[in-house]
């Protein structure tokens, strides 16, 4: 803006002056991220890299509106790292779902202004199943000893198996594979428990495998 001078003689002279005035920034603005939280899934076993990048922005200008980035508090022991700079939060290791299923972390933003601000959100990671696990029998081997004249549809055992995985991946069906038995024995899908198919004789064989 112009200011002007002048004097108060009856012819008056004046003068004019150009003033600059700037406006200096005051750190008045705390970081802002687009939502208090975040949820993603992703599958287990992934390579270690970034999963999500947090981001927050803030208005005011130069150190006052520079961002460094942290995870506050929990890392699960170094699973989770954050670059500082960019926000992109990276998996240290392999993620093992039947080990762990799901992952909070608390990212904080704090500009670099003289009194620092800072705010806060939530990443909230869900790992998705993969069929990574093998069914396990709750014994290695079963024995049943039967008496002879027994009819048949009896139970006679029951075999039981665990699979850690989920849904379809951990639901388990039972079969016989190596049945010397010439059809004498049956095994249900889906209980484990296995029936004779028709009367034994044990003169006719005392012992079978399965």
């Amino acid at each position: 803006m112009d200011v002007q001078a002048r004097d108060s003689s009856t012819r008056p002279l004046s003068g004019t002056a150009t003033v600059l005035c700037s406006v200096l920034d005051d750190n008045d603005n705390p970081p802002e991220f687009m939502q208090s939280s975040f949820q993603i899934s992703l599958p287990e076993n992934l390579p270690p890299g970034v999963v999500h990048t947090a981001q927050a922005s803030d208005p005011d200008h130069g150190e006052n509106g520079t961002l460094h980035y942290s995870i506050l508090g929990e890392d699960y022991r170094g699973r989770f790292t954050i670059n500082s700079h960019t926000g992109a939060v990276s998996t240290t290791r392999v993620l093992d779902r039947e080990e762990r299923q799901n992952y909070t972390l608390t990212i904080q933003a704090r500009d670099y202004g003289p009194t620092p601000l800072s705010s806060t959100t939530q990443l909230q990671l869900l790992l998705l199943d993969q069929n990574d696990n093998i069914p396990s029998f709750t014994r290695k081997s079963y024995h049943a000893s039967v008496s002879e004249g027994l009819p048949a549809g009896e139970e006679m055992l029951r075999v039981s198996a665990f699979d850690p995985d989920e849904g379809s991946n951990g639901e388990l069906t039972y079969s016989l594979t190596e049945d010397s038995s010439q059809g004498a024995f049956s095994v249900d899908a889906f209980t484990g428990v296995i029936r004779s198919t028709r009367a034994l004789d044990r003169e006719s064989r005392a012992q079978w495998r399965m």
